[in-house]
């Protein structure tokens, strides 16, 4: 390494943003169709697809960064990088969705459970936000409240689909016909969703080592690298998963993907990692989490007032992503200095 140019170091680094860039276009491709596939096999929504695999899969990057900071005594950033996701979920992922595929909908009924889910449990890690700990117990009551859910969720898919099966003929038989073409069984869909999440990580994980060591070596400092490149690096799986499932008409898919990236994020990586760990919560994070909640509030109303996500609103959240991301930095200098 220290034998190569300034110039040959910056070219590798370009290198490596693309190929990172390469794997989470591929890796969201292989995701989505499979996904949709055995929805359609399964006879269950696409709806529930996106909030359950592709949401649990793309949120592998925050558990692996919050258990090890947790492990390591960091229970800012353990918080911080769950809170911090959720918030970048909702105004950066889905904004620059929104702006790039033009319109994102889904049916506001068809969402109520979901959002109803993720707003209870951010309100509950906003309770003890405000306690200022998250005890094992309460790790181990959020695990638990997943994993109910879920499973309530997956029973009543299967029960209005054995009520209604015309329903989902009619729902899944276009996909049906397309994806049978690609996947000669559900087992090579499943093992193709496994490549696809392990594409998406791998390409986001190849990304950020490129983009951090080309901003080294220009002389970034180590504030913005971890408040800007490490922050989104964690969520471009969802970015990448929901542009792919949002480009191919599958706008309920990628709203799925958020929310349940976002209930993920909360019950299962804080909760696992509360339950090991228990987490103290700083007045800083206090704010952070505060700002998450109202995002996420926002957020849930105007998806059941409407139902539809267009540019204009996809740009206004990308700008308070922006404000956001500069008060994080602004907040950050003044700490130091």
């Amino acid at each position: 390494m220290a034998d190569l140019s300034l110039l040959e170091l910056l070219l590798l680094c370009v290198g490596a943003i693309g190929f990172g860039f390469l794997l989470l276009s591929k890796g969201g491709d292989w995701l989505i169709d499979a996904a949709v596939y055995v929805a359609s096999r399964q006879g269950v929504s696409k709806l529930l697809i996106g909030a359950t695999i592709v949401a649990f899969g793309t949120s592998a990057p925050e558990m692996a960064v919050s258990l090890d900071a947790a492990f390591k005594g960091y229970h800012d950033l353990s918080l911080g990088n769950v809170i911090g996701s959720n918030t970048a979920n909702i105004l950066f992922i889905l904004g620059a969705q929104v702006v790039l595929v033009g319109l994102v909908a889904v049916s506001p009924q068809a969402v109520r459970r979901d959002i109803a889910a993720m707003v209870l449990a951010s309100v509950a890690i906003s309770a003890f936000a405000f306690y200022g700990l998250i005890p094992q117990w309460g790790g181990v009551a959020m695990v638990l409240a997943l994993v109910a859910f879920t499973l309530w969720q997956i029973q009543r898919e299967k029960r209005l689909a054995r009520d209604n099966p015309e329903r989902e003929l009619h729902e899944h038989a276009e996909e049906q016909a397309e994806l049978s073409q690609k996947f000669p069984s559900q087992l090579h869909a499943v093992l193709t969703i496994l490549l696809g999440l392990a594409t998406l990580v791998l390409g986001a994980r190849i990304l950020v080592l490129g983009a951090t060591l080309g901003a080294k070596t220009m002389g970034v400092s180590e504030a913005v690298i971890g408040l800007t490149i490490v922050a989104v690096g964690t969520s471009l799986p969802e970015l990448f998963a929901g542009l792919a499932a949002a480009r191919k008409g599958h706008g309920d898919v990628a709203i799925g993907n958020i929310i349940g990236s976002n209930l993920f994020n909360i019950l299962a990586i804080l909760g696992v990692t509360a339950a090991l760990v228990p987490l103290t919560v700083s007045a800083e994070m206090l704010t952070s989490t505060v700002i998450m909640l109202g995002v996420t509030l926002a957020f849930s109303l105007w998806l059941l007032y409407s139902g539809r996500l267009s540019r204009p609103a996809g740009v206004v959240a990308l700008a308070l992503y922006a404000v956001y991301t500069v008060w994080l930095y602004y907040g950050t200098l003044a700490r130091g200095g």
